[in-house]
């Protein structure tokens, strides 16, 4: 949260990811519908859902639709647009690879462009 003061009038802005670090909960709803929150619940995701070694599709019910169009994108693996990086100036975007190998996740990575 940051609040600003101007006149003598508090405003207040809720980010999904505050900028001392303090990351948001995952969830799936706001992950499928709100892509520009992502990059605020990447840490909860991984620290609460093990990939590794999950059917693609679990992976596609859990996460939604991959993001398309992207340089990152190979035969073999499934990318998610995060939003620009967790910082506050930043040039950016954070990505979420996940690589298979017979339809099961193989690995996943965070990678900037």
């Amino acid at each position: 949260m940051v609040v600003f003061f101007s006149i003598g009038i508090a405003n207040r802005i809720d980010y999904p990811t505050s900028f001392n670090g303090v990351q948001a909960k995952f969830n799936e709803l706001d992950w499928r519908n709100k892509s520009h929150e992502r990059v605020g619940m990447i840490d909860d995701l991984l620290n609460t859902y093990d990939l590794k070694n999950r059917h693609y599709n679990e992976v596609i019910e859990k996460l939604g639709t991959p993001t398309e169009n992207t340089y990152f994108i190979s035969d073999n693996n499934i990318v998610y647009y995060l939003d620009n990086k967790k910082s506050i100036i930043s040039t950016d975007s954070e990505w979420l690879i996940i690589t298979f190998k017979d339809n099961r996740v193989a690995n996943y990575e965070l990678k900037t462009d």
